[in-house]
């Protein structure tokens, strides 16, 4: 099973949020990360950011960014989630230089499929990047087998829009303290040939 990679849950007064039980805190399924977190309750206005640390890419990039690029460096780039106060709080993807084919989507439909991604939201596109993508959270631990799911050097656009809608987030990131702080910026990541969501999360 994949280690546990930053997952997003927002409660139930945010826009597209989902339902946070008032029953102790579990590990629970979440469906647009497909992954698992620990959901806190917390106050009426605000959501939860659980940070876990995923594996570590073979050959990962040394450079790290909180924002999307407007081009992918040669030796790539780590995109990190940014917290409150710009603090880099949790490995989101490798980013890697792309290697564009005639069957690519083109950067207008990529931002498309990314609004679908959000649900048909409006938002405001402010960084778009075409790259070869490692997303950490769908590797398998050290030693074992890749699954189908995991996401190593794929062709995508990531795609970085300000949220219609700001909204504060709570922050955990492993062995830190949390911190609350206010979340501006969606991420997507769309494969480039199909346009299927990979990956999303929101930032600072």
């Amino acid at each position: 099973m994949p280690a546990l990679g930053p997952v997003h849950v927002t409660n139930e007064t945010s826009p597209g949020a989902l339902p946070i039980p008032a029953t102790p805190p579990t590990l629970q399924p979440v469906g647009r990360r497909g992954l698992a977190v620990l959901v806190v309750a917390i106050g009426a206005a605000s959501c939860t950011t659980t940070m876990a640390t995923p594996p570590t890419a073979p050959g990962a990039p040394s450079a790290v960014t909180g924002r999307v690029p407007t081009s992918v460096p040669a030796g790539g780039v780590v995109l990190d989630q940014v917290g409150p106060g710009g603090r880099l709080v949790g490995v989101e993807a490798y980013l890697y230089p792309p290697k564009p084919s005639p069957g690519d989507l083109s950067a207008r439909a990529a931002l498309r499929a990314a609004d679908g991604a959000l649900g048909g939201a409006p938002a405001t596109p402010s960084r778009t990047v075409l790259a070869r993508v490692t997303l950490p959270g769908t590797l398998p631990a050290p030693g074992a087998t890749a699954g189908s799911g995991a996401v190593v050097r794929r062709e995508a656009w990531v795609v970085e829009s300000k949220l219609p809608n700001p909204h504060e987030e709570r922050t955990c990131p492993s062995g830190s303290a949390c911190s609350l702080g206010q979340v501006t910026e969606s991420v997507e990541i769309v494969d480039a040939r199909t346009g299927q969501q990979l990956a999303g999360f929101e930032t600072n």
